[in-house]
């Protein structure tokens, strides 16, 4: 956030508190406005104490001036919280590794640091698939569209990808019970969309969700006894569960 001095036709300054939000500058909140020098003056220093409350900093607390004078040039935006990585992309790269598997399609495999941040997004940031470019930006400062999270959700739906995935996710949960699996468990959920249209996928059907004029497909989970995933597959939502395992 900064302090911006907006002149007004009528020739007073008015005093706003800016923040930039995906390359777009927006109003948080307006100070005040006047034309006398030492009132604006006094509503641009009102209006950086308010920044403070709204958006408190690490270095806040640090009483002595000349030690917080170290660190004003390091602002929020600059922070970047690297706790995510460290804890679950470190199981992700436990679980896949930096195996090859988008290479099988792509020369580049750049796609796996997206799917990784994917995993770790829904994970931390529970919501649609397309709240990763929120939470790419709002926790790595990057900014990415929307066209390239799709681009990734038909990629991992490829069947030799999804294929080389669901074989590091068993691999992982074999050594996790001995490398002995005797049970397993097979269960159909169904998913519905608010959308009133129907597709290949997106069919009327029985809900387990009571929405009966919604499109819904199912989903199908193989599990271990002690809950370790082993395979999923979507069906259509028409699709008799009978014949979905």
């Amino acid at each position: 956030m900064y302090v911006r001095k907006k002149k007004n036709k009528s020739g007073s300054i008015s005093i706003q508190i800016i923040k930039k939000i995906k390359r777009r500058s927006k109003v948080i909140e307006s100070i005040g406005c006047s034309k006398d020098p030492d009132e604006i003056e006094r509503l641009v220093k009102k209006a950086k104490e308010r920044i403070k409350e709204l958006e408190p900093t690490l270095f806040d607390s640090v009483e002595k001036k000349e030690q917080r004078l170290k660190f004003l040039p390091i602002s929020n935006e600059q922070l970047i919280p690297i706790g995510d990585e460290l804890f679950f992309g470190a199981i992700f790269d436990r679980i896949i590794g930096k195996k090859t598997i988008f290479k099988l399609v792509y020369k580049k495999n750049d796609k796996l640091k997206l799917f990784k941040a994917l995993v770790i997004s829904r994970i931390l940031y529970p919501g649609s698939k397309l709240y990763l470019s929120d939470y790419l930006f709002y926790f790595k400062k990057r900014d990415i569209s929307d066209e390239a999270i799709y681009r990734l959700v038909d990629t991992l739906y490829k069947d030799e990808i999804k294929q080389k995935i669901e074989e590091a996710v068993y691999k992982d949960t074999l050594a996790k019970v001995g490398d002995k699996i005797v049970v397993s468990f097979y269960d159909v959920t169904t998913l519905f969309f608010e959308s009133e249209s129907e597709d290949d996928l997106r069919r009327i059907g029985f809900s387990k969700e009571g929405k009966l004029a919604r499109p819904q497909i199912q989903l199908g989970l193989f599990t271990t006894l002690q809950g370790y995933p082993l395979s999923y597959e979507v069906y259509n939502g028409k699709k008799y569960e009978g014949h979905t395992s």
